[in-house]
């Protein structure tokens, strides 16, 4: 069966059973859960943990009030997971939109580290890229690490390799994690690294099997940005894409991770609480914002049986889920880039070279299922 979606007409949470009370089971695990990284995963989460132990670090961490989509989100609440675990004070502040230098004290004390979160921002596509390097550039006494990302280039120039090149393979300044093997290849030979190999950082996320409901066929999930393929087929359009997933009545932010949780239950370092850039209130707002975004991803993706997408997060959460998937890549192959590297023994992935053929797919499937 598919689930009929039509583009532009919201979706409804009463459409789904029990949608709140099991986006509150599952905003609930997302925070409280042990996380379930792959041997990969748990490798990289102790080398961050031996890095930041190494020296006295002022923190900081480099980041939007707001994110572009749900898979975004996933990014921040996994960043959010990493640095509890790995001890970082929870008053670490966010640094003020978009990257501010202004933020990043000078002097004696403790070093200013910039953590820079992952996703597909490596190289000279993105105005993301430019601004990390500005703020590297502007900021010669700060170290940073830059947590695991995908390469991506392109004839529209927002930052010239030189620069990249240049801020990020100072000696001794920074640690850098690429997600997938092309991406560390490319960053070798294109921008003179030496990164490390690390999966996505969502797949330290905990184990989301049991929250699997199923019962509504197939979900086609699109990207509707710019890195969506031009050529679709005309199925598409009664996809949706991570905006459609229906609200939710229930705010666990509000509850469990407030402001006053967070001040009350530990002490906000002298640097911050003396700084008049403190965003102490923007980094609490951020992360009850990404413990809800994410929550409602998984929670909307756990109504499924099969998930058709061309979005990595739309992969990697439905895998989470144990939900079958089948993958297209955007345009610069960041789905089967990742999959080669991580995913080559998942019974669960499928990958199809067009959105036609997905869509083939998963019809022989449903003739399948309805088979048995």
């Amino acid at each position: 069966m598919t689930q009929e979606y039509k583009k532009n007409t919201p979706l409804s949470p009463e459409t789904y059973p029990n949608y709140d009370e099991h986006f509150d089971r599952i905003s609930h695990h997302l925070m409280t859960a042990p996380l379930s990284p792959t041997p990969g995963g748990e490798r990289f989460r102790m080398s961050i943990k031996k890095f930041l132990s190494e020296q006295n670090y002022h923190i900081y961490l480099q980041g939007y009030d707001h994110f572009s989509n749900l898979g975004d989100q996933a990014l921040w609440i996994s960043l959010e997971r990493l640095m509890s675990w790995a001890g970082v004070d929870e008053s670490a502040p966010l640094l003020s939109q978009p990257y501010s230098v202004s933020s990043i004290p000078r002097g004696d004390g403790p070093v200013p580290l910039v953590i820079f979160p992952g996703g597909g921002s490596l190289g000279t596509r993105y105005g993301s890229s430019r601004r990390r390097i500005e703020l590297l550039e502007k900021s010669p006494h700060a170290r940073f690490v830059q947590l695991p990302v995908s390469t991506t280039f392109s004839h529209k120039i927002e930052v010239s390799l030189k620069r990249v090149s240049a801020q990020y393979s100072e000696p001794g300044r920074g640690l850098i994690y690429c997600r997938d093997n092309l991406s560390k290849h490319e960053a070798e030979e294109k921008l003179a690294l030496q990164p490390n190999l690390a999966p996505d950082l969502s797949d330290l996320l905990p184990d989301f099997t049991d929250f699997h409901v199923g019962g509504f066929g197939t979900l086609h999930l699109f990207r509707r940005d710019g890195e969506a393929k031009p050529s679709r087929s005309g199925d598409i359009e009664d996809g949706v894409d991570w905006q459609d997933a229906p609200p939710t009545h229930v705010r666990p932010g509000n509850r469990r991770f407030t402001l006053n949780h967070l001040l009350s239950n530990h002490r906000t370092p002298e640097y911050i609480r003396n700084s008049k850039y403190s965003s102490i209130r923007r980094r609490a707002a951020a992360r009850t914002e990404a413990i809800q975004e994410t929550a409602r991803a998984l929670t909307f993706l756990s109504y499924h049986d099969l998930v058709i997408t061309d979005r990595l997060h739309g992969v990697l959460l439905s895998l989470k889920l144990g939900i079958p998937v089948i993958a297209v890549d955007n345009d610069h192959g960041k789905i089967s880039r990742y999959a080669d590297t991580w995913l080559a023994k998942s019974d669960n992935l499928q990958i199809c070279s067009s959105h036609a053929q997905a869509i083939s797919e998963s019809r022989l499937l449903d003739g399948k299922n309805a088979a048995r």
